[in-house]
């Protein structure tokens, strides 16, 4: 593989990650859904999460 198909290859890589991103973002409308899901996906550091979220849930975002 030349290196002009190499760096054409992680450019198209890049590009098929971000519209996976954003086709399912942009498909999902169920905030409190997204949230649990992050919160699951944080693991261990959930409780941490938890706290930074309700800190910003009470004073919101400047």
């Amino acid at each position: 593989m030349k290196m002009d198909d190499r760096f054409f290859h992680k450019i198209y890589v890049v590009w098929a990650m971000i519209a996976i991103q954003l086709l399912w973002t942009g498909c999902t409308t169920d905030e409190d859904r997204r949230i649990e899901d992050t919160l699951v996906f944080a693991g261990d550091n959930r409780v941490e999460l938890e706290r930074v979220l309700n800190y910003y849930k009470d004073r919101g975002i400047p």
